[in-house]
């Protein structure tokens, strides 16, 4: 059984003890800050929450059976440590407002730290979102991660790092660089952008034309994967 709560869900009372027949939650702008109601709801599995108006995440501790988790825009949460409690998570998706994602604009949450310690996690997005402590190697352990969504706001030394301790994993960034959508107007060849966020340029570079650059800023990935520090 599903619970869906939206923006013109206006008769919704909490029932009044729990009900283990509810294992899927939308709850889609729905005009609240208040989320203490997911108490009731223990067996949930799969939740997705748009326009998240709480402060923290405490209302998701009741729910131990969660495994998919979809949070788009928590503009005051800034503390995700309630996550590491919830162990069979597998999936989760984290994104600020797309306006805000699309022009640049980063929401800064304390770290990705918590995330670790969920150790079933195989997909992981995280879009908009900066840890204050920069620390992204964090994520490096989990031992079931396939996939990584993250924006490129990293250091290539932390990049090249994640990219050898976890070789399996998908994610855009983990390469030294990614294929452009422009071609060069001086061969027609495909364009690369440098990975990292302090690369030498942000500027895409020709295979052909930029050759020297491209192979230099190789040389510094394969060297930033050597080092252990």
């Amino acid at each position: 059984m599903r619970l869906h709560l939206d923006y013109n869900t206006q008769d919704y009372k909490p029932p009044g003890k729990v009900d283990r027949s509810v294992r899927s939650a939308r709850i889609l702008n729905f005009r609240t800050k208040d989320y203490s109601f997911l108490r009731f709801y223990t067996n949930i599995a799969d939740l997705i929450i748009r326009s998240y108006g709480h402060h923290n995440l405490d209302p998701l501790l009741p729910l131990h059976r969660l495994e998919l988790l979809q949070i788009h825009a928590a503009p005051r949460v800034n503390d995700w440590s309630q996550l590491s409690e919830l162990p069979r998570l597998v999936l989760v998706q984290m994104t600020i407002a797309p306006g805000n994602w699309l022009y640049g604009k980063h929401q800064v949450v304390t770290s990705f730290a918590p995330l670790a310690q969920c150790h079933r996690l195989q997909t992981l997005v995280l879009q908009g979102y900066v840890p204050r402590d920069g620390n992204l190697l964090a994520l490096a352990q989990l031992p079931r991660l396939r996939y990584l969504s993250i924006d490129d706001v990293f250091p290539m030394s932390q990049l090249a790092r994640f990219a050898a301790m976890q070789p399996d994993v998908t994610c855009s960034l983990l390469n030294p660089y990614r294929l452009f959508d422009r071609r060069c107007k001086k061969c027609n060849a495909g364009l690369y952008a440098l990975n990292g966020a302090d690369a030498e340029t942000r500027r895409p570079l020709c295979p052909v034309c930029n050759e020297a650059r491209l192979r230099r800023h190789l040389d510094k990935w394969r060297n930033c994967q050597k080092t252990r520090n």
